[in-house]
């Protein structure tokens, strides 16, 4: 199904009177709004979209979104170490790759039509000469 949209401070727990401020506020003030924007100015987004939500809330999605930082961090790390826990493996794959692609792109396109014409001419006479007995 669609995706609700939440604002991001309070999550699931967005109101549709928040909504409403946030969809305004960025009207109002484009990504000044957008925590995912560089220009974003937290006092606005707050005195723009939570001016009435209790500090309680406001403290709780504050922790929430540092929750979310600290495990998207951790999975970042994980990915960072994996990757230099298995770079040369990956560089030696992607030169074996290389090398693969070399090789095929230095097959003589004629020879190798040659080689599979001699090999259908070799399946024809097979099939004569061993066909009879193979029937029997």
């Amino acid at each position: 199904g669609r995706r609700r949209v939440e604002d991001p401070l309070l999550g699931r727990d967005s109101t549709e009177e928040v909504m409403r401020r946030l969809a305004a506020a960025f009207r109002q003030h484009g990504t000044s709004v957008d925590m995912r924007s560089d220009s974003f100015d937290p006092a606005l987004y707050v005195s723009m979209v939570h001016k009435d939500t209790p500090l309680q809330r406001v403290g709780d999605g504050l922790e929430r979104l540092k929750d979310e930082g600290r495990a998207a961090r951790r999975i970042d790390r994980d990915v960072k170490s994996t990757i230099t826990n298995h770079l040369p493996r990956f560089v030696q794959a992607q030169d074996m790759v290389r090398d693969m692609h070399d090789a095929v792109r230095g097959i003589d396109r004629g020879a190798l039509q040659a080689l599979k014409d001699d090999l259908a001419r070799m399946r024809d006479e097979s099939q004569r000469a061993f066909g009879p007995m193979i029937e029997l």
